[in-house]
């Protein structure tokens, strides 16, 4: 060691001696002996030294023998896997592709032989070392598909099946973890467990076997992902971003244990029943299976849906079903707590808690053309049967109309018909002002108030369509004038075409400040103003639906 410091000084403080080319061979031949000097040395120590452990003398064995079998010792429990891809703490970016796609044909394909993978890339020798070969990917008879579970001890073949009972221990003990534990568990925690002893599961290993499990043990596992407030909230299934928190950062999502209490299996048998009368959809009778379907069906309707205080649509017990839905984090509490109480499953009967789950997914599933049905009642009541030829308007209308929103009404009015509601939809979001997607209470009660004056506003436009083109109202002296007014016996309709000699206008300017000052002279407000000047107006003009003297 004196001799390879004195030589790295040499180096150091003499670097124009490099330069010599003899010299430069001289100190490097003088180098590499002096380490071979100290391997040799070190090399001498290891077989001389004698090796203890736990008080007790290892003989005739060399080091990596030594290491090798305190291994075996120590890790005991851990399975045979033959795959070098993986089966190490850090794996290659070429491997941890391979494991990625693996992991999401696990969660897309696994009904399927070898998850669907054709060929033999990457993910396929993985599946087929970690997982098919471990007895954890298996033909299931009755459901005639491939499922995950738990290997199947093989007697015939003494090895394997002692490689299976390792893998079959290692699994029922991460599955303890979760069934002794009334809380949420990280996968940290299983993580933990399976990579220290008797296990000593490598860390590329640990999210294809975590994953298996889970998937295994589905029907009784919840699952929880932290949200942006870094607080654990349910999710109904597990998703990409989950498999990728399996693999980067598992302290973020979690799992938990869900007993099936017998006493409740008739509110579970009811809900499962509900669901298949009114979706057609069977689903399993367990609380996993229910919750998952119910909070995943409420969570994609539009906010309106799962927010709306209109009693008209969603009753104060829809609301308060819906409510526990919405902000659902835990799937035993919302059934057992929360939906078992405000059902009152313990006191009524099987028709009455069958009513008020039929209520409340009806409700989701028709309030929408509930609201539309009204919309169009009170559009009707407006404007009148929507025939052709107040379609044929509206598209007139439509273009020459200059208020964009009057154009976009006649244009929406025109498209109308019996096979699609979505023009509806359209002159909700415009008369409200907010995408369907955002509507709220507030913005269909301004669609509802709006409505009459966008109805009074396209009449008088319709009158304009129908007696005379644009082009020629501008370019001619003829002009349409037209009122309408709402009375306690409906509306009232005042219409005439005129036409005024240019050689008067000056006449007319002058008549018509006289009256503005007359008017004015009176102590009256604006509006009722206005009424006198309507009532002296339609004297000139001609009720619509008259003869015209």
């Amino acid at each position: 060691s004196k001799e390879i410091y004195a030589l790295n000084e040499i180096f150091r403080e003499l670097p124009k001696l490099m330069l010599d080319t003899v010299a430069k061979k001289e100190y490097e031949q003088r180098l590499n002996y002096a380490y071979q000097q100290v391997d040799d040395l070190f090399s001498q120590s290891f077989e001389s030294v004698e090796w203890y452990c736990k008080g007790n003398l290892l003989k005739g064995k060399s080091l990596s023998i030594i290491v090798s079998d305190l291994a075996d010792e120590l890790y005991e429990s851990c399975p045979k896997i033959l795959n070098e891809l993986v089966v190490r703490h850090d794996v290659s970016s070429s491997a941890a592709a391979g494991r990625k796609k693996l992991l999401e044909n696990m969660l897309e394909n696994s009904n399927q032989e070898n998850l669907g993978i054709e060929k033999f890339p990457p993910e396929k020798a993985i599946y087929l070392s970690c997982i098919k070969q471990l007895g954890l990917h298996q033909f299931n008879v009755e459901k005639m598909e491939w499922v995950f579970d738990f290997p199947v001890l093989d007697e015939s073949n003494r090895d394997q099946s002692e490689n299976l009972e390792r893998v079959s221990k290692l699994f029922q003990h991460g599955y303890k973890i979760f069934t002794d534990t009334k809380s949420l568990v990280p996968l940290t925690e299983l993580y933990k467990v399976w990579s220290d002893t008797p296990f000593g599961i490598p860390q590329g290993v640990l999210p294809i076997f975590a994953l298996t499990l889970l998937l295994a043990k589905e029907k009784s596992l919840a699952f929880y992902d932290k949200d942006v407030t870094q607080e654990f909230k349910f999710i109904s299934e597990i998703d990409d971003e989950y498999i990728n928190k399996l693999v980067k950062r598992p302290h973020e999502i979690a799992v938990k244990y869900i007993k099936e209490p017998a006493e409740k299996n008739r509110f579970i048998n009811l809900l499962a029943n509900s669901i298949k009368d009114i979706f057609g959809k069977n689903i399993e009778a367990t609380p996993l299976a229910v919750a998952r379907f119910l909070v995943s069906y409420t969570v994609k309707q539009s906010s309106w849906a799962k927010f709306s205080k209109d009693k008209e649509y969603f009753d104060e017990k829809v609301q308060l079903l819906r409510s526990f839905l919405v902000k659902a984090d835990d799937p035993y509490k919302l059934l057992f707590e929360d939906l078992y109480d405000v059902l009152e499953v313990s006191t009524r009967s099987d028709d009455l808690v069958l009513a008020d789950l039929s209520n409340l997914l009806g409700s989701f599933m028709g309030a929408k053309p509930n609201l539309l049905k009204n919309f169009e009642g009170r559009l009707r009541k407006e404007l009148g049967n929507i025939t052709p030829e107040i379609i044929q308007e509206a598209d007139a209308v439509s273009k020459f109309a200059a208020d964009w929103k009057m154009k976009k009404f006649a244009e929406h009015l025109s498209r109308s018909s019996k096979e699609s509601t979505q023009w509806l939809s359209n002159l909700i979001t415009l008369l409200g002002q907010v995408p369907e997607k955002d509507w709220t209470d507030d913005s269909l009660k301004k669609a509802f108030e709006a409505l009459p004056g966008y109805v009074q506003r396209f009449k008088q436009l319709s009158f304009f369509a129908r007696n005379a083109e644009k082009s020629e109202q501008i370019s001619s002296n003829k002009r349409s004038l037209a009122v309408i007014i709402n009375t306690d016996q409906g509306l009232e309709e005042y219409n005439r075409d005129v036409i005024v000699d240019s050689t008067i206008e000056d006449d007319l300017k002058k008549l018509q400040k006289e009256l503005l000052k007359k008017v004015n002279t009176f102590d009256l407000s604006d509006d009722a103003k206005a009424m006198v000047l309507y009532g002296l107006l339609k004297d000139y003009l001609h009720p619509i639906g008259e003869d015209k003297a």
